[in-house]
């Protein structure tokens, strides 16, 4: 979707919007998103259907999350050149069933009352921030999948966030990256 719109959505759904696993549909145009992912499928087959955020332009760029469920979901900045920050915030949790990506130049901070919850893999690439506290909020991001961080993960504020590990199978953590800040750490796996 490579919308040069200048107001308003860019494409109309109005019953669902299924992205089989093995499909990738790339929201490339700084036009609202909110109505197309409020239509995401949750069918069997679209856990791993990829839902990628690459929008253009240099200004910050606000993806609807609360209360939203993602097969996975990809944050890019090829798009803008440079680096793009992408903020969200939310009292409902969202659930990404797949595996979740931020790319190099990406700096994701949320604010959520509620869970970041992904059920798979959390890939993070060097140059790239996952701010996953950026106001007084106690969240919990939950990652059922192995972590690989080669980026920053930390907290900007004084909400005390949670990463916590709740597979139910051995999960590995590797990467180059690094965790700052006043972040709990939680292994609630009992593999």
């Amino acid at each position: 979707n490579s919308s040069g719109a200048a107001a308003g959505s860019t494409v109309a759904i109005t019953n669902t919007f299924r992205i089989n696993d093995g499909g990738h549909y790339i929201h490339n145009t700084p036009r609202v998103n909110a109505a197309i992912i409020s239509q995401l499928s949750t069918a069997a087959g679209t856990e791993l259907g990829i839902f990628e955020f690459d929008v253009p332009g240099f200004a910050g760029y606000t993806p609807s999350l609360s209360g939203r469920t993602f097969g996975s979901l990809i944050l890019s900045a090829a798009a803008a050149g440079g680096p793009r920050t992408y903020t969200g915030s939310g009292a409902f949790n969202c659930t990404v069933r797949g595996n979740f990506t931020i790319n190099t130049d990406v700096t994701f901070s949320i604010s959520m009352s509620a869970m970041f919850i992904v059920q798979q893999d959390y890939n993070q690439s060097p140059s790239s921030t996952f701010d996953i506290q950026s106001a007084a909020n106690p969240n919990t991001v939950q990652i059922a999948g192995d972590i690989t961080n080669n980026g920053i993960l930390t907290e900007s504020s004084t909400g005390l966030p949670t990463i916590e590990l709740n597979g139910t199978a051995n999960q590995q953590i590797s990467g180059t990256g690094s965790i700052l800040n006043s972040i709990t750490f939680l292994m609630n796996n009992a593999a």
